[in-house]
């Protein structure tokens, strides 16, 4: 009887040691964002959250090679072309998760796009230029900025 009373106690205060570390370790999930580096991969875009309206490309093929494909060719260049033209731009990130685009813009309009694709071009600009954050999750990359967000999904 003493013995099978120690060993409740005994198994008592290794699940009140236990558990809560379990719990604990299960729980404190890692921010991704900082194991990732953006930079290494090439990102599709998957919509234009403008906090009123959402935009998403809905042809497969655009006139432009590569259209709303976000690549970054060195450590402070970066391109995302639109549908018809050619476009890029600039950015500093200092630290994970932070980013300041310094410049963005169409460099040739050789193209003509229908009315959604450029209603999908300006805010894809409008939007970009503005971000200052990002986060991964899983396979899809998140900027947020002043007029919205974009989502991105690793190609």
């Amino acid at each position: 009887m003493k013995t099978q009373n120690y060993i409740s106690k005994q198994m008592t205060i290794i699940l009140l040691i236990f558990f809560p570390l379990l719990v604990g370790m299960s729980s404190c999930k890692k921010d991704k964002t900082l194991d990732v580096d953006i930079t290494k991969f090439e990102w599709v875009l998957q919509e234009i959250n403008t906090w009123s309206e959402t935009y998403k490309p809905e042809k497969k093929e655009y006139f432009r090679e590569n259209a709303f494909v976000l690549n970054f060719d060195t450590d402070t260049t970066f391109s995302l072309n639109t549908s018809v033209n050619y476009a890029g731009g600039k950015y500093k990130m200092e630290t994970k998760g932070k980013i300041l685009i310094v410049a963005y813009g169409e460099s040739s309009s050789v193209g003509v796009a229908d009315t959604k694709e450029q209603e999908l071009n300006q805010n894809l600009i409008n939007v970009f230029k503005e971000v200052t954050e990002y986060k991964v999750v899983g396979k899809t990359l998140v900027f947020k900025g002043r007029k919205g967000e974009i989502e991105f999904k690793k190609k």
